[in-house]
């Protein structure tokens, strides 16, 4: 008979899943990348939808992020709420 785990505190599933939101967030933001260094004419329609699907999961990522964790710094806090304001970048 095998021992189980002790079961996890609130505190500590919370912290696993933050931390999976963010590599989600991460992976995302990068893909989006990936897609932008494709060159126009060699996307597809269908790399098109993932590469716009990508950008706003890594923008609902970041907004949510910006909820939870203040942003100390003034400059850096009205960088990312600039950011956070402005239209899409993607498709300029």
């Amino acid at each position: 008979m095998s021992a189980s785990a002790p079961p996890q505190s609130p505190t500590s599933f919370a912290a696993q899943a933050a931390e999976l939101h963010r590599s989600q967030g991460i992976t995302a933001n990068n893909a989006t990348w990936d897609w932008l260094g494709t060159p126009d004419g060699e996307r597809t329609t269908d790399d098109e939808e993932a590469m716009t699907r990508s950008a706003y999961a890594a923008a609902a990522v970041a907004r949510a992020a910006a909820e939870v964790m203040p942003i100390v710094d003034d400059e850096d806090r009205g960088i990312v709420e600039g950011d956070l304001a402005s239209e899409p970048w993607f498709g300029l």
